[in-house]
């Protein structure tokens, strides 16, 4: 087995939303999980800050030698994966808003960070797509609900988003990955719409890009690190992949982390 890892990359828990695709295919690499959570949310922070933060992180990530990074984040995709493709030489894969499946139905709804929906690249994709009736909305604390586990909290932002439009949805593109995590909740909410995101396309074109191969999950190394509190973590795992695990807290600055997949 290759010691270079694939790493999914999150300011949060956003990213199981890929990853838990990503360990449906049985692949035979090891995966580093990283959880930026000492940042969380991305979506409240300055690009500036962000384009500065992602550049340490990578770093950190470039000692590994990974097989290739998903930065299983719409904000941060949005902001820096130009930058960081160019920086770096390893493959870097980030998460489109879902403009173009949307463009086929009206009318829709796309759900997203302000900062994700302010950006260039969401500006470029409406503008190339041009969906008809279409609709957003820039949930500042959805995110951020998902990350704590408030489900009274998630259902009552979800409820204000449809109390937003009268309109009956077609579609809803989830454009920020912790959305797909509570996805029961949203289509108890949106009933009568296609909810679209884009984790099976993104491990798609992972494992077409990579030439990835399969074997039996029993031999699968994952490791989870986070920036924060390694408890909590570890409760969110639980609650979210149903998955019993002792998270490492890291230090960008330490080493420690080469001997992960030695």
């Amino acid at each position: 087995m290759s010691t270079k890892p694939l790493i999914i990359f999150d300011s949060g828990i956003g990213g199981l939303s890929i990853l838990k695709v990503l360990l449906s295919q049985s692949i035979s690499y090891p995966i580093l999980y990283f959880a930026d959570q000492a940042y969380f949310p991305y979506g409240s922070k300055s690009p500036r800050l962000l384009k500065h933060r992602l550049l340490k992180i990578f770093h950190w990530f470039a000692q590994l030698k990974p097989l290739g990074v998903v930065v299983a984040c719409n904000t941060a995709t949005a902001i820096s994966l130009d930058a960081l493709r160019h920086r770096f030489s390893f493959p870097i894969f980030g998460i489109e808003p879902v403009i173009k499946p949307l463009s086929k139905f009206q009318p829709t709804l796309l759900l997203a960070t302000p900062v994700t929906l302010q950006s260039s690249r969401t500006k470029a994709l409406i503008k190339r797509y041009q969906p008809r009736q279409f609709y957003y909305y820039p949930s500042k604390h959805l995110a951020s609900y998902i990350e704590t586990m408030s489900v009274s909290k998630i259902k009552a932002e979800l409820l204000k988003i449809k109390d937003n439009y009268d309109l009956q949805f077609q579609a809803i593109g989830l454009s920020c990955t912790h959305y797909p995590l509570v996805k029961p909740l949203i289509v108890q909410t949106f009933s009568s719409a296609t909810i679209i995101e884009p984790s099976l396309a993104v491990v798609k074109h992972l494992i077409k890009t990579l030439s990835l191969t399969y074997t039996s999950l029993l031999s699968q190394q994952l490791v989870w690190v986070t920036t924060g509190d390694t408890y909590f973590f570890s409760q969110q795992l639980r609650y979210y992949l149903q998955i019993s695990a002792k998270p490492l807290k890291i230090d960008l600055e330490s080493k420690d982390h080469l001997q992960l997949f030695s």
